[in-house]
């Protein structure tokens, strides 16, 4: 009893801690070669003048930027078409199609696609993971599943 309640709450600690986590360091990344840029950019430009929170402004200005441009019909056309490069480079297709796959489930884009959220066993027996409903197959299946209301 005691063992599966310590198990259950490491991981739920760890679903909480790794997407925060995840976050953190993508957007600590981010943030540090930005700053880099910029800051080597004003040392050259203004070499007496170094403005602290310029790199964090700069990264919230240059993701709504990128948002803005992604959301109109030239954006959308050029992201699909820097989408179509990403996914011929061998390591890169794979890094990137994770990424973007998860991203859209997390930010639910399409809707319809997530009917609903199921605990299945996988890989093997006694180990179980969630999956997303995404449609329903018309071929009987060897699986055994508990959908509980």
């Amino acid at each position: 009893m005691l063992k599966a309640s310590l198990k259950r709450y490491f991981l739920t600690g760890l679903l909480v801690i790794t997407p925060i986590w995840g976050t953190i360091l993508i957007l600590k990344t981010l943030f540090v070669a930005v700053d880099g840029i910029l800051g080597d950019l004003l040392a050259q430009l203004v070499p007496d003048h170094y403005v602290p929170g310029l790199g964090i402004v700069t990264l919230i200005l240059l993701v709504f930027a990128t948002g803005l441009f992604a959301a109109n019909f030239i954006g959308k056309q050029i992201v699909k078409l820097w989408e179509g490069w990403l996914n011929r480079v061998p390591l890169v297709r794979g890094i990137y199609s994770t990424l973007k796959s998860m991203m859209d489930i997390l930010s639910f884009s399409e809707r319809g696609s997530y009917h609903r959220v199921v605990l299945i066993q996988f890989p093997k027996n006694g180990h179980y993971c969630f999956a997303f409903v995404t449609g329903v197959s018309l071929v009987p299946s060897t699986l055994k599943i508990r959908i509980r209301p």
